[in-house]
């Protein structure tokens, strides 16, 4: 798969700790988009996409569901970074 920043074998882990069922990576700054490949190469769909411009943070929180891995959700600060992909449990 070809990512603009993210490198090959950082995408495997992910990959692999997601199939796993792990949650709670912690994730390079790269392109949104790759993480969105990403999560489309292994047969997710984005479920919401959630953006908070508080100010100058820029949070965001995307959520990407499959039948069989579950829901999983990519967050982070456009401004502070702190990236991380992890287990959204559902809400009831």
């Amino acid at each position: 798969m070809d990512y603009k920043l993210l490198k090959e074998e950082e995408a495997d882990y992910i990959k692999a700790c997601i199939i796993e069922g792990q949650g709670n990576i912690d994730v390079p700054i790269v392109p949104l988009q790759d993480y969105i490949d990403m999560f489309n190469h292994l047969g997710f769909i984005m479920d919401d996409l959630n953006d908070n411009l508080n100010a100058f943070n820029v949070s965001f929180f995307y959520t990407f569901t499959h039948k069989e891995l579950g829901n999983y959700q990519l967050s982070g600060s456009l401004w502070y970074g702190d990236y991380s992909i992890d287990i959204k449990e559902d809400e009831e």
